[in-house]
Formats: structure tokens, C-alpha cells, sequence
């Protein structure tokens, strides 16, 4: 009879060892059907093992043959599950490995290569970037992404190597002051250059809970998680797609690859140089656009140059204190500002002063 009693007790430690999360994950992910290892994924996220890592990382490097597969079907939901499952396990992965993914899983390697997991608050972890990473980064900035994604990018790269990030945005920025003279009240028109909306996701029948990820500069729920703080602070959801469920994804993107965001996006990056104590009220220092009340030729011409007086001396003030931080070489250097002057008055019976089309700012 005791026997009989360790017999049943040994076999049903057996079967509950055998259900261990990380025993799943090994088995699963062996399958030769995707929908078997996407559920392998599942458990090995689940099992919080990060031994699993190299596994994933293998099953990652052969499903690149998957990278253009439709959104929300199965090798994207598979895909995506061995994503999750990396990033929960904060598990450092080859940046080879991961970019022929790019075009569709961009936020999933910027969290992957910031070493952040959910709930997790740390920053930029160097182990799990490797030699590869930096040039990758430089590379991703030229390819077309949601303004979110593109300014993720560069905190990332401010993170790893501020010198040649701050190089890269003096390079790219192009100042632009447009003055709008009016004598009625006016307002800024939108570039066009992005859209909002909401979208549903869902994968097919039987797969495992699919977590989407997302990269917004303004989170929308309470809770989500801080990819990185500074020059811009970023966040990214985790959202996640139930078993023959949906969930709501949001749509708003305002495309990177139109000059005028990512000229907004460099403003942003450039602005935690400023000197906010001395900024005049209201005043933007890199791309502008100010509406100047019409006082007649002369004190309208006068207005502007005050106005392009206080930008250059912000400017200015912006590239010392990168210079003084040592992030740049900037003796010397010549920051033109392109000057435009625009009627937006209802009644122009008196001419427009004359502004020259380009401010020189030199940095002493």
C-alpha cells in the first residue's frame, strides 16, 4: 500500500514538472508548427528563465524568411511572440539577428536594445547592445518611421554615444524662422504630414495571448512604460491580444520622413541645452513661426529683427553649452537661420518690410 501511495505521489510530481513553464516552452518551440511554437514562446515569457534566451534567439534567426509576412497573421503573430517573450526575459540579443525585422518590428528591437522590460525602470544597458548596435542606429535614422519611433531612436543614441548624436542633429537641423505679418488673428496650418486613428488586432484561432508593442512620446495610459527620459521623453505600451481576441491600436503617426516633423523632432532633441531662465517668453529657438502684429513698415521691420536678435543669441547660447559639455567642436562655426516673411494681412496697402532671406548666427 505505501508503495502503491509513492508510486502515485512520484508520478504526479512528474506531471507537475513536466507543466513547468520553462519544460513547455522547450518542448513547444520544437514543433514545426508555428502556431505550437508561438505558444512555446508564450511559456518561456511566462517562466521568467533567462536560460531560454538562446533558444529564442535561434528560433528568431530562422523565422527571418517571416519578416514580410501581413500583419496579424500567423508568422506575424509567431514573430512577435518570440519578441515578446525576449523582452520579458530582457534577454541581450545580436543586433544582427534582429534587423532584418525592421520594417515591422522597430519598436520591439529599440526596447530590446535599450535592455528596458516592462515595469522595469532602467535606462540604456550596454550589455545588451553590441558592436553592431550603434551603426545599426545610425543606419534605422535615414528609413521612413512614426515620429514616435524616430525621436526613441535618438535618445537611444544620444544614450550610447551623445557626442556623435549631437553631432547628427547639428548636422540635419535646418533653421527656418517664418513671420507672419497680420493684422488679424491668425493661425498655424497643419503640414499634413501625419493622421490619427484607431485600428482593431487580432491573430488567428488558436494562438497564445500576442503582445504588441508601441513607442509614444505621450503615454495614454496610466501606467505605461518609460522607454527613456531624456532629450525627449519616451514611453511604450504592451498590448495585449487575447486567444481568438482583439484589442484596440492606435494609428496616430506623424511620419518621420516629412522634413517638417523630423525638424521638429532634432528641435526637440536640441532643446534640453537651452537655458529656459533666459529664453524669452514663448520664444522657440530652432524652426519657428511667429505671427507679428502689423505696426507700420518700420516698427513691423524692427519687430522682426528683435525677434531674429533674441533667436540668434539662443542659438548661440545652445551650441556654447554643447561646447562647454564637450559633445561638439564649435569655435567658429556659421548656423544660418532662413528668413521668411509672409502678408497675412486682410489689408496690405503699405509694403512689407525688407528682411534679408538669411540670418547668420556665428559661435564666438
Amino acid at each position: 500500500m505505501r508503495l502503491a501511495l509513492l508510486l502515485a505521489a512520484f508520478s504526479v510530481c512528474s506531471f507537475a514538472q513536466a507543466l513547468r513553464p520553462a519544460d513547455q516552452a522547450r518542448a513547444l518551440l520544437k514543433s514545426r508548427l508555428l502556431r505550437d511554437r508561438a505558444w512555446g514562446a508564450w511559456y518561456a515569457g511566462a517562466s521568467h528563465d533567462p536560460a531560454l534566451g538562446a533558444l529564442l534567439i535561434e528560433r528568431l534567426q530562422e523565422a527571418q524568411s517571416l519578416h514580410n509576412s501581413p500583419r496579424d497573421g500567423e508568422g506575424y503573430a509567431y514573430v512577435q511572440s518570440l519578441f515578446d517573450a525576449l523582452i520579458q526575459l530582457a534577454v541581450p540579443v545580436p543586433t544582427a539577428v534582429m534587423m532584418p525585422f525592421e520594417d515591422s518590428w522597430r519598436a520591439e528591437i529599440l526596447i530590446l536594445m535599450n535592455g528596458a522590460t516592462p515595469g522595469n525602470d532602467r535606462f540604456i544597458d550596454r550589455h545588451n547592445l553590441d558592436k553592431d548596435g550603434e551603426s545599426a542606429l545610425l543606419a534605422m535614422r535615414d528609413h521612413q518611421m512614426p515620429e514616435d519611433e524616430w525621436a526613441a531612436l535618438n535618445d537611444l543614441l544620444f544614450a550610447i554615444d551623445h557626442k556623435t548624436a549631437c553631432q547628427k542633429f547639428l548636422e540635419e537641423i535646418r533653421i527656418t524662422h517664418q513671420f507672419c505679418v497680420t493684422d488679424q488673428h491668425t493661425f498655424l496650418a497643419d503640414d499634413g504630414s501625419g493622421g490619427a486613428g484607431i485600428s482593431t488586432r487580432h491573430f488567428p484561432k488558436g494562438f497564445p495571448p500576442i503582445a504588441l508593442y508601441q513607442i509614444r512620446m505621450s503615454p495614454i495610459r496610466a501606467g505605461e512604460a518609460l522607454f527613456l527620459n531624456t532629450p525627449i521623453a519616451t514611453h511604450y505600451a504592451r498590448i495585449v491580444v487575447p486567444t481568438d481576441g482583439e484589442a484596440k491600436w492606435f494609428d496616430y503617426e506623424f511620419h518621420a520622413a516629412f522634413t517638417p516633423v523630423r525638424q521638429r523632432t532634432l528641435e526637440r532633441l536640441l532643446a534640453i541645452f537651452e537655458d529656459r531662465r533666459k529664453q524669452p517668453s514663448g520664444s522657440e529657438v530652432f524652426h519657428p513661426w511667429t505671427a507679428v502684429d502689423w505696426q507700420g513698415t518700420e516698427n513691423t521691420g524692427a519687430k522682426i529683427t528683435e525677434l531674429l536678435d533674441d533667436q540668434a543669441a539662443s542659438i548661440q547660447s545652445v551650441v556654447q553649452e554643447m561646447e562647454r559639455r564637450r559633445f561638439i567642436e564649435a569655435s567658429g562655426m556659421r548656423i544660418p537661420i532662413k528668413v521668411i516673411v509672409s502678408d497675412c494681412r486682410r489689408y496690405s496697402r503699405e509694403p512689407l518690410p525688407q528682411i534679408a532671406p538669411v540670418r547668420e548666427v556665428v559661435i564666438p
